[in-house]
């Protein structure tokens, strides 16, 4: 899993187009272009809205609520409160998704426990599938990643603390989220080498499938300090009022902060930007611990 496909991708003119879109360095012309513009046209809501949207795609999310804030418009307000995690009322179907973010998650110990158990000479690796089950395949040019094969451990403690940082956080009713029992927990450990991604994609599937009845996705990131890869952002695509990613092709990056975790509900479109690695050392990768919980349908 260190190399590229050797295959062409057969990614569709679509994804290829919005992942070129996507890449930071040509966020950051358009950028450029729009805080270049004359004193007279700084003002213009359009050109204000379109920066903020720049900003919160290029992972800038504070300077992005503030720039939304500037609109001075319900939408402005609406999407500066959802960026900061203050968002209320009823969450939309379109628009930008709804997510919490906690810094600082895991003590200096947690943290050494999650290294142990990914670097143990015993640690057996498999790589990523698609799907579920028996269904379950093989796409490396959907998806790239290696998924460590016995998390039983770190689950016994791991999502406990979970659930913990869910009610102290408030998580499901800032997600808008409604509470009901957990049928299944899942949580897996996942490592991005270089080349590592994942095209966009929904963490539920059809009803009939084990994963229909994912409502919560979390993801923790943990890494070496100071992080030695780069890329391997997560984005968060706007939905359309029909639930398909939106026409505008806007959406939110975070960055993969060591010690970060991030919730947002399953069915939403994401994708993990290309990861890129310098050097062959394991350690250095992208790591998640990421997972699933799933209400009874």
């Amino acid at each position: 899993m260190t190399g590229h496909p050797e295959k062409p991708s057969l990614a569709s003119p679509d994804e290829t187009l919005v992942e070129r879109l996507a890449q930071p360095a040509v966020l950051t012309a358009w950028l450029a272009q729009i805080e270049n513009v004359p004193p007279t046209r700084a003002q213009d809501p359009t050109l204000t809205r379109r920066r903020a949207g720049l900003l919160r795609a290029l992972g800038r999310l504070e300077d992005a609520a503030r720039t939304y804030a500037e609109l001075k418009t319900v939408e402005g307000d609406r999407l500066a409160a959802l960026l900061t995690g203050m968002a209320t009322g009823p969450a939309e179907e379109a628009g930008p998704t709804r997510f919490v973010r906690l810094k600082g998650v895991l003590s200096a110990a947690e943290q050494q426990r999650l290294w142990e158990h990914v670097e143990a000479d015993d640690a057996r690796f498999d790589q990523a599938l698609i799907g579920q089950t028996d269904k379950a395949r093989l796409d490396p040019d959907r998806r790239r990643s290696a998924v460590l094969a016995d998390a039983a451990t770190v689950r016994e403690w791991f999502l406990p603390r979970i659930e913990e940082l869910m009610e102290r956080e408030r998580v499901l009713e800032r997600l808008c989220i409604a509470p009901s029992p957990v049928a299944t927990r899942e949580l897996q450990i996942t490592r991005h080498l270089d080349g590592g991604f994942f095209r966009i994609h929904r963490d539920t599937g059809l009803p009939g499938d084990p994963s229909a009845s994912r409502t919560l996705t979390y993801v923790y990131y943990f890494q070496r300090t100071p992080r030695r890869f780069s890329g391997g952002d997560l984005l968060m695509f706007d939905h359309g009022a029909d639930g398909r990613r939106a026409a505008t092709l806007e959406f939110t990056r975070f960055h993969p902060e060591h010690d970060t975790l991030v919730f947002f509900p399953s069915h939403r479109l994401h994708a993990v930007a290309p990861v890129a690695l310098d050097g062959d050392d394991p350690s250095d990768a992208r790591w998640t611990v990421n997972g699933w919980l799933h209400s009874i349908m």
